[in-house]
């Protein structure tokens, strides 16, 4: 895994943490790849999808998590998008 997905995953992680407690991030995380076998290395390569299954998953609570991601992944890349996947998009770019 290349540095820029560790910060993208790590970005993710601490968004998920500060949403839903390590543990529920955990088992989402764990959800997420046995019910739709997205894995969360794939995840920055499928922040689309990720971001569709969210959705699914929370309703308009899916756009929530989104910009709290956003603002970890902000914080951490020093980029300014509104986007997570326009993030992230950016981010890998610059491997």
């Amino acid at each position: 895994m290349s540095k820029n997905s560790d910060v993208i995953i790590t970005s993710i992680t601490a968004g998920l943490d500060e949403i839903l407690g390590e543990r529920l991030r955990a088992s989402l995380l764990q959800r997420i790849e046995l019910e739709y076998g997205l894995k969360v290395e794939d995840i920055p390569i499928q922040s689309e999808r990720f971001i569709d299954i969210l959705r699914s998953l929370f309703g308009s609570g899916g756009f929530a998590m989104e910009n709290i991601i956003v603002k970890h992944l902000s914080t951490n890349a020093g980029i300014r998008k509104r986007r997570l996947s326009e993030m992230i998009a950016e981010i890998l770019g610059r491997s």
